[in-house]
């Protein structure tokens, strides 16, 4: 049969009347509620509002929709992207490679050639000018890695 209860009135939260509120908090019985000051009162409604919040959220709507396909699917672009890292490694390194071969050729190239011409003096000072400039190159990268790692 029909359940007569009478119905609650509805009333609208006012800023005013901090001791109101919402039916959805956690039930403390009237004469509690009394003897609470506001701020007890304040923190009460804080932790309920919170223990309903992780009540609440049980799943990640992403999580229903996930598949093994999707999964499957995860792991070929990941090993695809690590053997893609690992070629552009590769790549890296052939070109310092070529890099200090070409310079290792050229310096043995001037040291060959200014032997040969008898201009020892002239090779001297070249290489002094190639170890100060390979000296800062190097104490440039150096310095760069270091602040890299920081």
């Amino acid at each position: 049969m029909a359940n007569k209860k009478p119905k609650e009135k509805n009333e609208i939260s006012s800023p005013k009347n901090e001791l109101q509120e919402p039916n959805n908090l956690l039930p403390i019985p009237n004469e509690i509620k009394q003897k609470l000051k506001p701020e007890q009162l304040k923190s009460y409604r804080e932790v309920s509002s919170l223990l309903q919040i992780q009540a609440g959220i049980t799943e990640h709507p992403f999580l229903k929709k996930l598949t093994s396909e999707h999964i499957t699917n995860l792991i070929d672009n990941d090993e695809k992207a690590n053997i893609r890292g690992c070629d552009e490694r590769k790549d890296i390194r052939k070109s310092n490679l070529m890099i200090f071969g070409s310079i290792l050729v050229f310096v043995i190239f001037i040291c060959v050639f200014f032997t040969l011409t008898n201009n020892k003096d002239t090779l001297y000072e070249i290489l002094k000018i190639m170890g100060a400039f390979a000296g800062g190159f190097g104490a440039g990268f150096g310095v760069s890695t270091y602040y890299k790692k920081q």
